[in-house]
């Protein structure tokens, strides 16, 4: 909010919540955090805050994932890198494999989203390697890896892209 006294918030949240705001045109500048403890906690409340740049993998578009190309990425699930995104078009009626690759010390989840943020399908849950595979029809699509439980680590992202006809 620009103003505690003014303003209305531009978002309210719960503990261990992560979300990117982008300022619109003209909406640049300072902003204040305010941290609540809850109604019911008497006394001091420990709490962690981090506030980060966004990158190009962590909001939408996100970052090109070419066909048949393997990415090496990472996440900071401690810190302010939980999720990164990339996105990919599908020209005609298609056969997906979208491959996940980390160690299984970093449990990550794979999503595959389509346009308006629907999501598709997910191998959530699992760690280590995880594959997705599934029929497409064209249009803009999404792949997001979401650390888990606050986990770090690397990770390497494929996708082949094979038409079909549906």
């Amino acid at each position: 909010t620009g103003s505690f006294e003014d303003g209305s918030p531009v978002r309210n949240f719960d503990c261990d919540a992560y979300f990117i705001y982008t300022p619109g045109p003209g909406e640049g500048g300072r902003y204040s955090l305010q941290v609540r403890a809850p109604r019911s906690r008497r006394g001091a409340l420990p709490y962690h805050l981090q506030v980060a740049r966004a990158g190009e993998d962590d909001t939408a578009p996100g970052a090109p994932l070419a066909n048949d190309v393997r990415v090496r990425g990472s996440l900071r699930g401690s810190r302010a890198d939980v999720v990164d995104l990339y996105r990919f078009d599908v020209r005609r009626p298609s056969i997906l494999d979208l491959r996940l690759g980390a160690g299984a010390s970093s449990p990550f989840n794979l999503q595959l989203v389509g346009e308006g943020g629907r999501r598709i399908r997910c191998a959530c849950g699992s760690e280590g390697s995880q594959q997705l595979r599934l029929r497409l029809k064209p249009g803009r699509y999404y792949a997001a890896v979401r650390s888990r439980s606050g986990a770090d680590g690397r990770y390497t992202l494929s996708r082949l892209t094979r038409d079909t006809l549906l």
